[in-house]
């Protein structure tokens, strides 16, 4: 599985989510707008349900570990919650 974030990607509810990838999971390339896609993808993939072979932001790929780990997050890959919490504190 490739999975690209980018602004122009599909935006997917929080609700089935983890059922949307697992029909997705044979795809080859998905193109997502929402980290809820991205981090649920991790879990899956950690779970050995899906296999992430790496996921594409501006460009660069992103190496996933076998426990969902990503390598380095690009700063915009995924930190909108982040962003909002720590602006909560």
């Amino acid at each position: 599985m490739i999975i690209e974030y980018s602004n122009n990607g599909t935006a997917f509810s929080d609700f089935d989510i983890e059922e949307c990838i697992l029909l997705l999971k044979n795809s080859t390339n998905i193109n997502v707008s929402t980290d809820n896609f991205i981090n649920r993808a991790r879990a899956l993939h950690r779970e050995k349900k899906v296999k992430i072979e790496y996921f594409i932001f501006k460009g660069q790929k992103i190496r996933v570990d076998v426990n969902g780990e990503v390598e380095d997050y690009p700063e915009g890959f995924c930190d909108t919650q982040n962003d909002s919490l720590l602006r909560l504190i």
